[in-house]
Order: structure tokens, then sequence, then C-alpha cells
């Protein structure tokens, strides 16, 4: 299995959540789309615990099997499809805000869960 994930899913990844763990450690490819990394560089840049989460992260993106997806011309034009037919269903896509700590990263402490090297992120200190 191929799995992109979402912000909310490497902090969950992080908090050590069970079903989230498991799901990743038996992926054959985790993917983090770039828009998740500017997300979490941004909370990590308005937290107190940057330098730390910024270091995990790192670790984690360097594991065997975890790539960083990047735009292309047609990603651009997709989401754009995919935003006008949310928006015509009334249900929009919301902007990206800051207003949590879960969402900002502001003082939560670094992530002990996404860096092991062997992907057993549960086992990792």
């Amino acid at each position: 299995m191929r799995i992109a994930i979402d912000t909310d899913r490497y902090r969950d990844l992080c908090d050590g959540k069970r079903d989230v763990v498991e799901r990743l450690e038996t992926a054959e490819a985790i993917f983090v789309p770039f828009i998740v990394l500017g997300e979490l560089r941004a909370g990590f840049a308005a937290g107190t615990k940057g330098q730390a989460n910024e270091r995990v992260l790192h670790r984690f993106l360097a594991q065997p099997g975890v790539d960083v997806l990047h735009t292309t011309e047609a990603t651009t034009r997709s989401y754009a499809a995919l935003y006008r037919q949310l928006r015509t269903q009334g249900t929009p896509i919301r902007p990206t805000t800051c207003g949590s700590p879960r969402s900002c990263w502001s003082t939560i402490s670094p992530c002990t869960h996404a860096t092991s090297s062997s992907r057993h992120y549960r086992s990792c200190s």
C-alpha cells in the first residue's frame, strides 16, 4: 500500500496513535506532499520547539520508503477542478489557519514516533 499523509496524520504518528503507526509501518511507500511540509514548518517556526521538531521531521523524511511529493502543472489543474467541485457542492476547502496548538505545533514536544530508521515507529525513543 502507498500512502500520502497530511499534517494531521503526521501529528498522529508523532502522538503514537496506534492505527496510524500500524498503517504506516506496513506501507510500501509513504508520501509527504510538499504543502504538508510547508504547513509543518510554518508551525515549527511559530512554536517554541521548532528546531527539535525540524530534526525529527528530517529524520522521518530520510527513512527508506518516505518521499516528498512535488507539484506539477497537472497537479495544479486537478486541485482547481477539485476546489470547484467542492465549492459547488457546498463543502469548500477551508483556508489553512494557525488557530490551534495542534495546527501550529506551538508548544508540542518533538515527535518521537517518526524517527525510527527501521520504520518501526512505535519502538523509537
